[in-house]
């Protein structure tokens, strides 16, 4: 009986080991969304930095909030309506929106319209990242396009060799990004947040339900 008892515990050990590697293996990364757009957001760490090169301006900060946007709009400090149609209408340059933020990851969250989060192997990681860098415009020299910054550099925005338009919008971008990390997500058709929180939630974890 003892030595039955003593398996059972081992087993118990071993797994719960596993499990707790297989845990530290992941990375957690948040789909948040905010206003009128839907963002990506991630640690700021070695790895990021060095699969994400534009991190490097955003040293200070603990995380990073990475949407996709028509070019007029997403840098408009108002909600233009005109804006906002004609960026639906006809496709449109576009810009990759960079927040650093150094607040508890939470606190960021209870202020979101909706927040799934999601565990990523290293390897479906460093893919997301690298979908991220190849929708930025960059130089022969591997130089990247600022097109504007704001609060002292706690937001910078670069350009995006992308188009915007009805059918590939900031929600596109993210479904388009997740597919490429390796998630069974549909990509297309995803033109509004209800449609990629539903799509989200087939995936990973409510941290913030859409009201």
């Amino acid at each position: 009986m003892n030595f039955l008892l003593k398996i059972i515990l081992l087993l118990v050990f071993f797994n719960s080991n596993y499990s707790l590697s297989q845990y530290r293996n992941k990375v957690k990364v948040y789909m948040i969304k905010s206003a009128w757009h839907v963002g990506i957001t991630i640690p700021v760490s070695s790895t990021t930095k060095e699969y994400l090169p534009i991190l490097n301006l955003f040293e200070k900060y603990s995380y990073v909030d990475i949407g996709w946007g028509d070019e007029k709009f997403y840098q408009n400090p108002d909600v233009n309506i005109l804006l906002g149609l004609q960026a639906l209408i006809i496709p449109t340059s576009s810009v990759i929106r960079v927040f650093g933020f150094t607040s508890n990851i939470y606190n960021y969250i209870s202020i979101s319209d909706f927040t799934v989060s999601l565990q990523l192997s290293k390897s479906q990681f460093r893919k997301l990242l690298k979908f991220i860098n190849q929708s930025l415009v960059q130089s022969p020299k591997g130089n990247f396009v600022i097109t504007s910054k704001k609060i002292d550099g706690q937001i910078i925005f670069f350009r995006s060799k992308l188009k915007y338009f009805l059918l590939r919008t900031c929600n596109t971008w993210v479904a388009e990004a997740l597919s490429f990390a390796g998630f069974k997500i549909r990509k297309t058709r995803i033109i509004t947040a209800q449609q990629l929180y539903k799509e989200l939630i087939k995936i990973g974890k409510i941290e913030k339900i859409l009201e």
